[in-house]
């Protein structure tokens, strides 16, 4: 998993040394900020969690700082962003002849 996220990030030219790890984090902090998820079940479920401490772990919830702050900053910058799904067609693997 590691190596096909480090080839997809490369690909787009936004590789910063991401990890899964760094991919679990964001995914569980981007579902709780963003009111995607109304509870731990919900990230659990998405994810495909099996463990509360999973999502205690990875959200961060109980340190997470002036979240309404992070939440509105965070909702504000996906209104004003290209389509992520445009911007992945735009560099995918098919799109591109990049053999996995």
């Amino acid at each position: 998993m590691y190596d096909r996220l480090r080839l997809y990030l490369t690909t787009l030219g936004i590789f910063e040394g991401e990890t899964p790890h760094s991919l679990r984090a964001g995914c569980a902090i981007t579902l709780m900020l963003s009111g995607a998820a109304k509870s731990s079940s919900d990230i659990m479920n998405h994810i495909g969690w099996f463990s509360y401490d999973s999502v205690q772990h990875y959200s961060r919830s109980g340190i997470m700082k002036d979240s309404c702050i992070t939440s509105e900053k965070l909702a504000k910058s996906m209104s004003s962003s290209d389509d992520p799904e445009n911007i992945y067609k735009k560099h995918s693997c098919e799109t591109n002849n990049i053999k996995l």
